[in-house]
């Protein structure tokens, strides 16, 4: 044998040794939809598409845990490989692995806390400014009171190393506690520098959000509601001069659950006023597929933080879930954004095998307001998941 088959050999044998040196959890999802529908304009279309996920985690000694998350989807933005498309055509082949998560986790114990640093993830309270993975450094702390706390920088978009004036990073921070009830507060402190002009000088627009919360649960009640207060900056360019302007934006979440099983049902309300809330990447659900985000399938969206009325957004939601059988649920939603339109919709879940393997099938109709649209939009679809940790 020569030395270069020899290599070729003991490299994936050392790597897979040195897996196996170490205890590693594994969690993923794997989830194939198909869904028929028709876009803004009424122009019917339809697509499938599947996602794998893949995450390790291993502490690799007392204190000091390894976090990996790996993502099966299609290159671009769209994180699903659609049938057909870049990657899932004939042969599918395509570069379509992507980094979700990606840190060390260090427990500093002179100080009661674990910090963070890599690609990690990161939702708040309803998930109104953010749901999603991003880059950089946080604090975690807990009390034996029930007390939790966490403290991050994030940096959330970065341009030419060279330009201090095209990035845009932030602060995180949140305090909670379970006890007496669940409560907390969240916020956030985005600052955006950019040079919209190359005769101006540079600006930065700062996006200060606070959110705090509260959820009470009295069987069988639950209820939950979010205060957001934000201020934003924003720039335009008038007449051929830059103009800044600060405004304030604000708003309510509120939500309630009765769980009578086999009978479950739930209320949202989400009110902005004054101005549009500046979001990250939020993923705010309420039960609805087309004015909002479906809960077995979340691309379908068409008008969701979508609004008629200039002044301010309030959607109203109404979801109930039944089941039917050992295995067999049904539900369906109702919903409206105001001076946008209503959606109605409903389908039915399966569990396949329990806690792993999962079926769904669902349709939506959504009445648009005639000054957002003339046509009213449809959908209807399956997805299949399984999920395990």
């Amino acid at each position: 044998m020569t030395m270069k088959k020899l290599t070729l050999v003991l490299i994936p044998v050392l790597l897979t040794a040195s897996l196996f040196a170490y205890d590693f959890k594994w969690d993923g999802m794997f989830r194939t939809r198909a869904a028929a529908y028709n876009d803004a304009m009424g122009t019917p279309g339809a697509h499938i598409d599947n996602r794998l996920q893949l995450g390790l985690k291993s502490e690799l000694v007392p204190g000091l845990t390894l976090r990996a998350k790996f993502e099966i989807g299609q290159n671009g933005a769209d994180a699903n490989l659609v049938w057909g498309g870049n990657g899932g055509g004939i042969a599918t082949n395509g570069i379509n692995v992507k980094t979700n998560e990606a840190y060390i986790d260090y427990r500093i114990e002179s100080i009661k806390a674990n910090v963070r640093v890599g690609q990690q993830y990161w939702a708040d309270h309803r998930s109104l400014i953010l749901d999603d993975t991003f880059s950089g450094v946080t604090f975690h702390t807990s009390t034996p009171d029930g007390i939790n706390g966490m403290l991050g920088f994030g940096k959330y978009a970065e341009g030419n190393y060279f330009n201090r004036y095209d990035d845009m990073q932030g602060i995180i921070f949140s305090l909670d506690t379970t006890k007496p009830v669940e409560a907390g507060v969240q916020g956030y402190f985005t600052w955006n520098r950019q040079r919209p002009l190359v005769t101006e000088d540079p600006i930065q627009l700062n996006f200060i959000s606070v959110m705090p919360y509260a959820s009470m649960k009295i069987d069988p009640i639950t209820i939950d509601g979010v205060l957001i207060v934000q201020s934003n900056d924003s720039a335009a360019i008038i007449a051929g001069d830059l103009e800044t302007e600060s405004d304030i934006s604000y708003g309510v979440a509120l939500k309630a659950g009765l769980d009578m099983k086999p009978l479950e049902l739930k209320a949202d309300v989400l009110f902005i006023g004054e101005n549009p809330l500046m979001t990250l990447s939020g993923y705010y659900q309420n039960g609805l597929y087309l004015l909002g985000i479906g809960e077995h399938h979340d691309g379908l969206g068409l008008w969701w933080a979508a609004t008629g009325n200039p002044d301010m957004y309030l959607g109203a939601a109404v979801q109930a879930k039944f089941e039917a059988m050992k295995g067999v649920k049904v539900f369906g939603a109702g919903g409206m954004v105001l001076d946008t339109g209503m959606e109605i919709n409903g389908g039915v879940e399966v569990e396949l095998v329990p806690n792993l393997l999962s079926l769904a099938a669902f349709g939506a109709y959504s009445i648009m307001d005639e000054d957002v649209s003339d046509k009213n939009n449809y959908a209807l679809g399956t997805t299949i998941k399984l999920a395990f940790e």
